[in-house]
C-alpha cells in the first residue's frame, strides 16, 4: 500500500486535496498500513508538521464532513448506517481494511494467473 494508492481511494470517496485534512488522512492511513494505530499516526503526523493533534483532527473532520455533505461521494456508501459523518479514526480503519482487502484479492488473482501460466507451459 503506497501513498498514491491511498490518495486515489480517498479522492474516490469525495474528499479533495485542497483540504489539509485530505493529506492528513492519507498520512494516517499510510501509518496504519505500517502497523501504527490511527491515533498514534495522527500524533506522529502532528509532530512532523509542528501542529497540535487536535488541529489535525479538526482538519480531517472538516474534510470528511465536506465529502459527506457537499460531494455526497462514496464515503456515504462506506457508512450507510451512519446519520452523520464518521470520525477520522473510523474512516482510517475502514479505508485501511478496504484497501488491505483489495490488495490481498489482487495478490491472490496474480498468483492464480501465474500458476495457470506455469501449468500451461
Amino acid at each position: 500500500m503506497n501513498r498514491t494508492m491511498i490518495s486515489r481511494t480517498i479522492l474516490l470517496l469525495g474528499l479533495t486535496p485542497r483540504h489539509k485534512g485530505f493529506h492528513y488522512l492519507s498520512a494516517a492511513v499510510l501509518g496504519t498500513s505500517r502497523g501504527i494505530e490511527p491515533e498514534e499516526a495522527i500524533r506522529l503526523e502532528a509532530e512532523e508538521r509542528g501542529e497540535e493533534p487536535a488541529r489535525i483532527d479538526r482538519c480531517m473532520r472538516y474534510a470528511i464532513a465536506y465529502a459527506w455533505d457537499v460531494t455526497g461521494g462514496g464515503i456515504r456508501e462506506l457508512f450507510p448506517d451512519h446519520g452523520t459523518p464518521p470520525s477520522p479514526t473510523e474512516l482510517i480503519y475502514v479505508l485501511f481494511w478496504k484497501m488491505d482487502e483489495e490488495q490481498r484479492i489482487k495478490t491472490r488473482s496474480e498468483e492464480n494467473q501465474h500458476r495457470r501460466l506455469e501449468e500451461s507451459l
